[in-house]
């Protein structure tokens, strides 16, 4: 099985190791494990984890002064960091979050809840990680930019929509969160998907009463769909009625289901690991993009030069640790570029290969680099192996071959070639390019 992510196990337990790490192998994760604090920062350190996962209570309290030593130590604070554990109080949830914890999940979550839960955990620790090395590489380039502080909670900056049929349920979240979040309510969810596409909101809130559900569940994986859409958190709180099990709400977008009744902190909590995860993903996306300057940038095409993308790989080869993070490219040309430049000019060929960048450059995630290289494009994809490389490939490739770009007012179709590559053992970045240029087909 293609592992979805690493996770460091900490559990003082042998019982609760052994059963949280069977649980996370079946649902295709790598776990490493370790007892207790000293251990846990040791392989926290040295086994590039994606979560560190802590399983409490602790027998001897130690947690807390845990979650302090692993947030305090700069090369592993940006791992996000799990609490899953009984018998959680929502007050002690707030608590784990307000000291800097990414998620708390109570009980013992089934595999569809942890699949969800701890998915966009994975990929926000790839985003970490590509902005420490991005920023590192953007450096040696003349390009200093400070990476993003971790944000707050409540603070009164997060916009979240509330979304559903019934008023009273409205208003008793409303009561809630009004003070600590910018709130919207709409009960029309197709007015709601309106107000999403053109809003800037850090979550939304479905909300699912008898006789009204479906279309609001359905409003979940219209957000899922949408590309501008797709990261933003949705709460679900559901009549248990609604759903037969919480992961039909999974299966459409949910970021976290809760049936009713939810207790005020509880939903307070929830909805604060939302917008915070939202919100530091919005501020990662804004120091990334501000290392594309000058400095860094292919003028000819507004996407990074081919010397930084070299540099950017080698870091991440460096950063792969032999292998134990994938990494992936992919190779993107025009074939009939050349026949367009002949018939049109090089003005007007040129014009065209900048507006097929600029499509590229908005079709990658950001954690993505698009450059120029010779004359076409290159995509990396850390932490993705080449297997995951498939579906964004399919997706960049269906788009740019059935949009009809304009070529001296006159349209054309493209004729686009990919290629793509894992790194193996011995790569550098010329050998693992060269390698996806003789896959291209």
């Amino acid at each position: 099985m293609n592992q979805v992510g690493r996770i460091l196990l900490v559990a003082d337990d042998a019982g609760d190791q052994r059963r949280l790490s069977a649980r996370l192998e079946d649902v295709g994760y790598g776990v490493l494990t370790a007892d207790g604090g000293a251990q846990a920062l040791e392989r926290a350190r040295d086994g590039s984890p994606d979560i560190v996962m802590l399983k409490t209570p602790f027998r001897d309290g130690g947690e807390t002064p845990l979650i302090k030593e692993l947030k305090a130590a700069p090369e592993i604070s940006h791992i996000p960091l799990v609490i899953i554990g009984d018998g959680i109080s929502p007050e002690r949830r707030r608590a784990y979050l307000e000291q800097d914890v990414d998620d708390v999940l109570g009980g013992t979550p089934d595999g569809t809840e942890l699949v969800h839960r701890l998915k966009p955990m994975v990929r926000f620790a790839t985003m970490q990680s590509e902005l420490r090395l991005r920023l590192d590489t953007a450096t040696t380039f003349g390009i200093d930019v400070a990476p993003p502080p971790r944000p707050g909670a409540g603070d009164g900056r997060y916009r979240v929509l509330v979304v559903g049929g019934g008023e009273r349920p409205l208003k008793d979240i409303e009561a809630v969160l009004e003070g600590s979040y910018g709130l919207e309510v709409v009960t029309d969810p197709f007015k709601a998907e309106k107000l999403l596409g053109g809003g800037d909101f850090d979550a939304v809130i479905v909300s699912l009463e008898s006789g009204t559900a479906a279309d609001y569940l359905y409003l979940c994986a219209q957000v899922r769909k949408n590309p501008a859409l797709f990261n933003l958190p949705v709460l679900v709180i559901s009549d248990p009625e609604c759903l037969k099990e919480p992961a039909e709400a999974y299966s459409k977008g949910a970021s976290i289901v809760h049936l009713r009744p939810v207790g005020a902190s509880d939903l307070d909590a929830s909805i604060m690991t939302l917008v915070k995860r939202q919100r530091a993903r919005r501020d990662i996306r804004e120091a990334l993009l501000a290392t594309l300057g000058d400095e860094t940038c292919d003028a000819s095409a507004g996407l990074y030069s081919t010397a930084l993308l070299r540099a950017h790989l080698d870091q991440l080869i460096r950063a792969s640790e032999g292998g134990r993070k994938a990494l992936s490219v992919a190779l993107f040309k025009i074939r009939n570029m050349a026949g367009l430049r002949k018939e049109f000019g090089d003005e007007a060929a040129d014009g065209l290969f900048a507006e097929v960048a600029s499509w590229l450059a908005r079709l990658v995630r950001v954690e993505d680099l698009a450059a120029r290289y010779e004359d076409g494009f290159c995509v990396t994809f850390p932490h993705t192996s080449i297997e995951d490389t498939k579906t964004p490939m399919n997706r960049i490739m269906w788009i740019l071959t059935h949009t009809e770009f304009g070529i001296a007012d006159q349209p054309v179709g493209l004729w686009v070639m990919a290629g793509r590559a894992a790194l193996e053992p011995g790569d550098d970045a010329d050998q693992l390019i060269a390698r996806a240029g003789r896959h291209m087909d």
